[in-house]
């Protein structure tokens, strides 16, 4: 038959599921901010923007969503990870991105002919 717990030892119980349920709500609270910043940016969408900072083949670099020819100020990290044929995008660039889940990422998928 078991023993029935120690005023010590149901102290020590407790204290450990309220660190497990401590655990829990960070996960929950870091969860939720992340769904918040995707519902910001639809990921569906595809994007046109600016680029902020140059983006090397085969690198990153953030860029500004603009919506009916006029900035946002809302910023996304874009990936220049296929189709760029060994050519960089400068400041300044036009480009298109669209979201990837499967890479968990925003993809540029298209840039304006220089």
């Amino acid at each position: 038959m078991p023993q029935p717990f120690t005023d010590e030892g149901l102290r020590r119980y407790v204290r450990k599921l309220e660190d497990r349920i401590a655990k829990l709500e960070a996960m929950v609270i870091g969860m939720r901010a992340e769904r918040r910043a995707r519902l910001r940016v639809k990921r569906d969408d595809v994007k046109a923007v600016v680029v902020d900072s140059p983006i090397t083949a085969g690198g990153s670099g953030w860029v500004e969503i603009w919506r009916n020819g006029a900035p946002t100020a809302e910023t996304v990290q874009a990936h220049l990870n296929w189709a760029h044929s060994g050519q960089d995008i400068p400041v300044g660039g036009q480009i298109w991105i669209r979201f990837h889940a499967d890479e968990n990422k925003w993809v540029i998928t298209g840039r304006e002919c220089e």
